[in-house]
């Protein structure tokens, strides 16, 4: 399938469309390193398009700082409200306990499931 221009040059569509898309970016995307060696590494057009970016995990410490700063949003979504004590708990017992997770992804989850818990056994007291 090709476009013609008005000067009658024919260009491929796939190449009008790879033009396009590195003059602004489309897409940013977030995965594990055995998700981008599975997916990305394997093929060099992907490959070529994306750049990886290592982040390193954050400390408990630090995940405590980003639980504290999600604290407002869980609270409403589940009606409840979060100690600073569960939330240095959530952080130090995931890290201790997950292992096939990372921080802060284990310890937000643990605040979720946790406040999911609670407002449910509300609802049926």
């Amino acid at each position: 399938m090709s476009a013609s221009c008005r000067h009658g040059c024919g260009t491929e569509i796939a190449e009008s469309e790879q033009l396009s898309f590195c003059q602004q970016p489309k897409c940013i995307g977030a995965t594990t390193l055995d998700e981008y060696r599975k997916h990305i590494e394997k093929d060099p057009a992907l490959e070529r398009r994306f750049q990886p970016v290592k982040v390193p995990e954050p400390t408990v410490d630090e995940t405590i700082q980003i639980l504290k700063g999600l604290r407002e949003r869980y609270e409403i979504h589940h009606k409840l409200r979060y100690t600073d004590d569960a939330l240095v708990a959530a952080a130090q017992l995931s890290y201790q306990y997950i292992s096939d997770r990372f921080l802060p992804d284990k310890a937000i989850d643990l605040i979720d499931e946790a406040g999911s818990r609670v407002r449910l056994r509300h609802a049926q007291a």
